[in-house]
């Protein structure tokens, strides 16, 4: 998995500085980005640590907190936590929080999430849920493409 983030090291090279992946240790990087305006995140300097520490994924934008417990702060408590349970692998984007703060793309308003989840190694399931229930999914995804 961490692979993948030595595959995207060209493809930020092109960016001529602008986004940059920067080693910090065996399986550890920081995402530089020199404007966040490009990211949608407010201008000026942006960060992110990411990596796998004590056979845990993270990814923080407060690089103090890497290996550290934060106390009261537990994905255990949230509403969700029952779906991750034995699962080998679970990931949930939550589309109308992006949708505040990236509203400069319009489609993303029409997205409501995307989960993917495995309970094995070799299947996953996938799915992607629209805000609006009642058009056809088919349309509503035309929509977004030839947006």
């Amino acid at each position: 998995f961490m692979r993948t983030f030595e595959d995207l090291k060209p493809m930020l090279a092109m960016t001529n500085g602008q986004m940059r992946l920067v080693d910090k240790g065996e399986n550890a990087y920081q995402f530089v980005a020199a404007n966040g305006a490009m990211l949608g995140m407010g201008r000026g300097p942006v960060s992110f640590w990411l990596g796998v520490k004590d056979d845990r994924f993270y990814l923080t934008n407060q690089e103090d907190l890497i290996g550290r417990e934060v106390k009261g702060l537990s994905l255990k408590d949230c509403d969700w936590a029952k779906d991750v349970k034995d699962k080998h692998f679970y990931l949930n984007v939550n589309f109308q929080a992006l949708a505040a703060v990236l509203p400069q793309i319009p489609y993303v308003g029409m997205l409501d999430y995307l989960s993917i989840e495995s309970d094995e190694p070799t299947k996953a399931r996938l799915v992607l849920q629209l805000k609006d229930h009642k058009e056809n999914v088919l349309k509503q995804l035309v929509k977004i493409v030839n947006n």
